[in-house]
């Protein structure tokens, strides 16, 4: 209210014999506080992390109270507000911002989003494990957890039914968007290979024949399509233990199977003959070098004199020689 209005103020003077009481009447005039512009900011964020910041804005110098009131519409098309409570819901929504001085009152607004959490960083749990059994299985799921949230009931769950062995992915999503999660998270899980029963394994003996390929295998249980081959890729023989290995037709979904088994081998051939003993090489002789001559000695008076076979050499060579003249003449002389 505004302008000039009549307001009576009645005023008591003291309890005395003296004084009476009397009715005085004033005049006030209201003057309207002048409107100023305000500007304002509103951060936004996203839905369960963390508050609402306040919104942003220079305060006016004087001093004065602040009023803020939220009003928005939800993504589910709730409205929301006027209030001064901040909203957590997702949504869209409009701040509005009072200042009140003693003569001025400063107002503005801003828009701001909450947007929905997307769920890709949920961690999912499974529930059991799955093998192979030629029918097709659904993987459960135990838990989806965001933020410690649980919001497995809000996802639909797809990609989780499987027929045969191998890796896959199953699929989270939340169903309705118009709430405070959006998105989609994936979990891988593994369905095992089955596997394969083939009973008791026993293989016929052999006879002069070392070729595995040779080998007929028997098994209680025929039911799984598959064959048989020796791990060692030989045979020795006499009786043997060897190892086996069941290769299923379908290993997709069945895994190879092992064991041992007793296998003999006979050799009915004949042996050969033994051939004529090799003569033995002749030692070789020993080398013979050439001897020396003979030699002859001849004694005279009991002295040897030489060899009696180079006698006339000796005779002549010493008939040549002084001493031989010396002894010639020597004889000839007696």
């Amino acid at each position: 209210m505004t302008g000039e209005n009549p307001v009576i103020v009645k005023a008591t003077v003291g309890a005395t014999t003296n004084y009476n009481s009397t009715d005085l009447l004033m005049s006030i005039n209201v003057i309207e506080k002048a409107q100023v512009p305000l500007s304002v900011s509103q951060e936004g964020m996203t839905y369960g992390e963390g508050t609402l910041k306040p919104p942003s804005y220079t305060k006016p110098s004087q001093s004065g109270t602040e009023t803020l009131t939220y009003t928005g519409t939800l993504r589910d098309g709730t409205t929301y507000g006027p209030t001064t409570e901040a909203p957590t819901e997702s949504g869209t929504y409009n701040v509005k911002v009072d200042y009140e001085t003693s003569d001025k009152i400063y107002s503005g607004n801003a828009d701001f989003e909450i947007s929905p959490k997307n769920i890709s960083d949920a961690k999912v749990t499974l529930l059991g494990h799955l093998t192979y059994n030629g029918q097709e299985q659904t993987q459960s799921v135990q838990s989806i957890i965001l933020n410690g949230t649980n919001i497995t009931e809000l996802c639909d769950i797809e990609g989780n039914t499987v027929l045969n062995a191998g890796d896959y992915s199953l699929t989270a999503t939340i169903t309705d968007d118009t709430g405070n999660y959006t998105g989609s998270v994936t979990k891988r899980f593994t369905v095992d290979r089955a596997k394969s029963e083939v009973g008791k394994v026993t293989a016929d003996d052999l006879k002069d024949t070392l070729d595995p390929a040779d080998v007929v295998f028997h098994r209680e249980d025929e039911t799984l399509p598959g064959t048989f081959s020796l791990v060692e890729g030989e045979l020795l023989y006499g009786t043997h233990t060897y190892h086996w290995i069941f290769t299923p037709d379908d290993i997709t979904n069945y895994e190879p199977a092992t064991g041992t088994v007793v296998i003999t081998v006979t050799n009915t051939e004949p042996k050969p003959e033994p051939g004529p003993k090799p003569e033995p090489k002749p030692e070789p002789k020993p080398e013979v070098k050439p001897s020396e001559p003979e030699k002859h000695y001849e004694v005279k008076n009991g002295v040897q004199t030489g060899d009696s076979s180079n006698l006339s050499l000796w005779a002549a060579l010493l008939a040549a020689s002084p001493v031989g003249y010396f002894l010639n003449k020597k004889r000839k002389n007696k």
